[in-house]
């Protein structure tokens, strides 16, 4: 509109300046006309939709790099701990049609849907898959818990690669969780397990001048926590933001951190100094069946908690510099089995994606700031209830996508990958 303008001394600047003014001057009424009070404006968030094909009825999803393409792979765990389901992905959110891969041959009573996970155990830039399995010994032995690894994919096959015993007493039968991380920064892979059972922990460090963890190096770490209270979910993640990954237990009315630091792995006799970083909560009652989600929930440097307990009530807990979590928020989520965090607009926030429960689609709530959030995207599958959800960022554009399989009839359900679309909202 400015171009048709001729040179008047002055009045030029003063035209540019009042042509700057208005629109900006409409724009500001416009704003606070419909400003919403300690809200952010909701960014556009749409998603693209596109088919995995046919299923299996997965329990779990795994999502990995296992060919080495530097692309996510996927990985659907059903209820036959002998068989997983894999679909290569392209990186740019198209999967191959899942393949049945068998897995684990010879084992019995495998627990891979609540403990299959995926990490690079020997360092090739791929990941294997890590799980528990176990074995009769004979028809009046007991059973022995075995801890397997597999190699990762090659030719669209499965090795076996090794089977480290676990200590006496252990059961892969009694909810056990593991995780496959790095505890005293060497840049090797460590593990940590147990059962949510038991509040003791333990862990698997790499050997020495190798990638591999070894039968030798398992030791068994105390917690320190209230036995008498209810059982315990644990929860990998650097809760003190020093870079190295941290151990929480999560339970009833308290939560112990086992820190991690360059000799976490070298104790004598479970020697570990645990920290009871949050006791006696005021309002949530959490338990081995409540879901711990981690994310950053506000602007600050430190991961946040956020537990939905058994009254189908979500609790956002702050993390205070890695010195204790504060109770902050809680958020009605009654009636949905299913909730992962995302960031599905960029800004550096978790917002949650919530489906199941009987309710056939999905819906995706906004971190608006301050762990607060505002609905801002409701997803129907024409009927199809949702049984399985997995958010990860499938074509590395930094931006959630969210992966769901729909019930289907005769063991086999359908797949959909939902590609995020969304406007990324600036910080």
């Amino acid at each position: 509109m400015l171009s048709g303008l001729k040179p008047a001394g002055c009045k030029k600047p003063l035209l540019i300046i009042l042509a700057m003014l208005m629109p900006l001057s409409a724009a500001q009424a416009h704003a606070e006309e419909n400003a919403t009070p300690s809200t952010k404006p909701a960014p556009f968030v749409s998603f693209l939709e596109k088919t995995l094909l046919k299923v299996p009825a997965a329990r779990r999803i795994e999502v990995g790099d296992f060919n080495g393409d530097h692309s996510p792979d996927l990985i659907f765990v059903t209820s036959d701990p002998s068989v997983i389901w894999v679909s290569c992905g392209d990186g740019k959110g198209k999967f191959l049609p899942p393949k049945k891969q068998g897995f684990g041959g010879g084992y019995k009573n495998a627990v891979v849907g609540a403990t299959l996970i995926a990490t690079d155990v020997d360092g090739d830039g791929k990941d294997e898959i890590v799980t528990f399995q176990e074995r009769r010994i004979s028809s009046e032995s007991s059973e022995a818990s075995l801890f397997l690894v597999t190699s990762s994919l090659k030719d669209e096959s499965l090795n076996e690669r090794f089977a480290v015993a676990l200590p006496a007493g252990f059961s892969a039968s009694s909810q056990p969780f593991v995780f496959g991380e790095d505890m005293n920064g060497d840049k090797k892979t460590d593990f940590v397990f147990g059962t949510n059972g038991d509040t003791d922990l333990f862990v698997m460090s790499a050997s020495t001048g190798s990638q591999m963890p070894s039968t030798d190096s398992i030791a068994r770490m105390s917690s320190g926590a209230d036995e008498s209270k209810s059982s315990f979910q644990a929860l990998a993640l650097d809760a003190d933001n020093d870079g190295a990954t941290d151990i929480l237990k999560v339970g009833e009315q308290q939560i112990i951190m086992i820190r991690g630091e360059k000799d976490v792995l070298h104790i004598s006799g479970g020697s570990v100094k645990p920290e009871l970083i949050v006791s006696n909560f005021t309002g949530p009652s959490f338990d081995g069946s409540a879901i711990i989600l981690h994310g950053r929930m506000n602007g600050d440097d430190f991961d946040d908690l956020f537990v939905v307990d058994r009254a189908g009530i979500g609790w956002v807990l702050l993390n205070v510099g890695g010195e204790r979590f504060s109770t902050f928020l809680s958020l009605g989520l009654s009636g949905y089995a299913l909730i992962q965090c995302g960031d599905f607009n960029g800004d550096g926030l978790s917002d949650l994606v919530v489906a199941g429960g009987g309710y056939d689609g999905l819906k995706v709530q906004l971190n608006s700031g301050e762990a607060h959030f505002d609905k801002i995207i409701e997803r129907h599958f024409g009927g199809k209830p949702v049984s399985c959800l997995r958010v990860c960022d499938v074509n590395n554009d930094g931006l959630s996508d969210i992966i769901v399989i729909l019930r289907g009839s005769l063991g086999m359900s359908e797949g959909r990958v939902l590609l995020n679309i969304s406007q990324r909202l600036k910080k």
